[in-house]
This record gives structure tokens, C-alpha cells and sequence, in this order.
């Protein structure tokens, strides 16, 4: 597919300031991606724009020159006239309209004219820690979410508890080896247009809500939960307030009595976290709820409701 024909000069286009606030989570989009400091990530989007700018320079030069080009190959139109015309004037004809060298090119003044002798800002390598010898490799690997879901724990937002869960894990995993590492879209932050990583920000197509969960996942997944809270900055109440959540679920009666027990135990946790997440990020200041208070009222609530959804389910069969 050709390229879109440029509409202006680039020539004098200067390069956005990315140590800015206003490119901040772009800055750290790209941290979190190639594993580098805010510093070396600014210089990574910079040299990233001035390698772009260059090439729109020598589109620019380049759609200039096939312009002219095209209006010296353009042949005159000749003279046409009737046999009983009368004859062409013996005076000589005036030369032909010579071209307008500058016709579409934007004049460029010599400051502007250094601009297109921009070069990629020098890439600094990379740091490498040193290695310390006696110490051994970690007993287990622990998993790593996505950056999708790391960002909305470090924003104290809510997120689905699938991307803690093994297969969540794997496809960040997956995600991260195969993927890009300087890929960029256009994104507004702050008013203002940014490079931000493609996938960075991006939720996965495969997610699962939480009521369709497993209680074997939820299970799983909450302990990744927790870790990843005290990783990005969560207050110890918070945490252990949710660590005794999801630890009296485990332990409820309600798994044992009723044939709906995990059922409803899922659906609670999912239905419970989510509005204790609204909650507790709401503007309006108020006192929010114990999320570890396990309510008998609600578990017993969803248990009527799924008990009434299966028996529509087996009377529409």
C-alpha cells in the first residue's frame, strides 16, 4: 500500500520534550517493557521520533522532486487549427513557460535547514547487575501478570483475579518473548498526543470474568493477587484485610453444606471485590466496608439465585 502523500514541510518539526510529566506513563510503558531506567527510556522514544522524523524529511525531499519532475515531462499542447485558419504570425514565438522551481516547496531557512541532519540520539547500553557468587536461583518460579494488570494494581484499580491464574501468567509470558519491544501508537496523555507501547495498556482478549472462574483458579490466583498488592505499593490494612477475605472463603462452611458451596463462594468474591474496589477508589470520601467480614446474609442471597437460575435452566430444556 503507498504511502499517504504529505500535506506539509517537516523539515522544521522539533522533537516533543519526553522527559516531560505529560509523557510520564508513556516513559513508563517503556520501562516496564525493555527493562531500562526513566532515563534511558526517554532517550529510547526520542531516538524512536528522530528516526521517524528523518524519514518523513526524505519522503518530503523525495515528493518534491517527482512534483518537478512531472511538470518538466509534461508536454506543451499543440497548435490545432482548420485548414482555412489563417496563418500563424511571423513573429517568434515566445519561449515556453519555464517551471516554478519552488512551486509546493516551502522555503527553508538555514536553521530549519540543519534540522535535516537530525540524528538518532546515541542509544546508551544497557546496564547488566553483577552476579553474586553462592547464591542459587529461586526453589519455584514465580509467575509474572501482564503489565496490563500490574498497571491497573499500581492505580489501585480493580482486575479480573484471571490474570494471576497460571493460564494469565503463561500468555503474559508468551506475550512478552513474541512481542515487539519499540512499537508505539499515538495515544492522548494529559491533552496532549504521546508514543505509547502497543501492548503495554492493552487487556487481554482471553480474560475471564471472575464469576466464571473455578474455585481451584480463584484460589490460585489470589495469592499472586496479594503478592503483586504489596509490590505495587498497597497499604498493609488493605492487603491483610483481603488476605483474611479470601482466606475465610476458603475455609467457609458453606463449601461443605451446600452442593452449590463453590459456586456461590466464587460468585461472591467476584460481586464482593469488585464494589469494595469502587469503594474504596470512589472520589467521595467515606469508610468502606470490611471486605473480610464475610456477610452470611449474601452469601445466602446468591445461593437462592443460582438455585433459582439452574431450575430455569432445567425447565427451558
Amino acid at each position: 500500500m503507498p504511502e499517504a502523500r504529505l500535506t506539509r514541510d517537516p523539515t522544521g518539526d522539533v522533537a516533543p520534550d519526553f522527559t516531560s510529566a505529560a509523557f510520564e506513563e508513556v516513559r513508563q510503558a517503556v520501562m516496564e517493557r525493555n527493562g531500562i531506567s526513566e532515563e534511558e527510556a526517554a532517550d529510547t522514544l526520542l531516538a524512536s521520533w528522530t528516526r521517524h522524523q528523518e524519514e518523513k524529511v526524505q519522503r518530503w525531499e523525495q515528493q518534491q522532486r517527482e512534483d518537478e519532475d512531472q511538470e518538466l515531462n509534461v508536454d506543451q499542447p499543440r497548435d490545432i487549427r482548420p485548414a482555412n485558419s489563417p496563418a500563424p504570425s511571423s513573429r517568434p514565438a515566445s519561449p515556453p513557460p519555464v517551471p516554478n522551481q519552488n512551486r509546493g516547496r516551502s522555503p527553508v531557512s538555514p536553521a530549519r535547514s540543519q534540522g535535516r541532519n537530525l540524528s538518532p540520539a546515541p542509544e546508551k547500553k544497557r546496564k547488566i547487575n553483577p552476579i553474586q557468587r553462592g547464591k542459587q536461583v529461586a526453589t519455584a518460579r514465580l509467575p509474572q501478570p501482564s503489565a496490563y494488570a500490574l498497571k491497573k494494581l499500581r492505580n489501585f484499580d480493580y482486575v479480573e483475579l484471571w490474570y494471576f491464574t497460571e493460564k494469565g501468567c503463561e500468555e503474559a509470558q508468551n506475550g512478552a518473548i513474541s512481542a515487539p519491544t519499540d512499537v508505539f501508537t499515538l495515544s492522548r496523555v494529559a491533552g496532549t498526543l504521546a508514543l505509547k507501547s502497543l501492548d503495554a495498556s492493552t487487556a487481554s482478549r482471553a480474560v475471564i470474568p471472575d464469576e466464571k472462574l473455578s474455585w481451584r483458579d480463584v484460589s490460585v490466583a489470589q495469592k499472586l493477587l496479594l503478592h503483586h498488592m504489596k509490590e505495587q505499593g498497597w497499604p498493609e490494612e488493605h492487603v491483610s484485610t483481603l488476605a483474611t477475605f479470601f482466606f475465610r472463603l476458603e475455609y467457609h462452611d458453606i463449601r461443605r453444606t451446600s452442593s452449590l458451596g463453590d459456586d456461590v463462594i466464587v460468585r461472591y468474591q467476584a460481586e464482593i471485590r469488585r464494589e469494595w474496589h469502587r469503594l474504596i477508589t470512589s472520589p467521595k470520601e467515606q469508610n468502606v466496608f470490611d471486605i473480610g467480614d464475610i456477610s452470611l446474609d449474601r452469601l445466602d442471597e446468591i445461593e437462592r439465585r443460582l438455585i433459582k437460575q439452574d431450575q430455569m435452566e432445567y425447565t427451558a430444556r
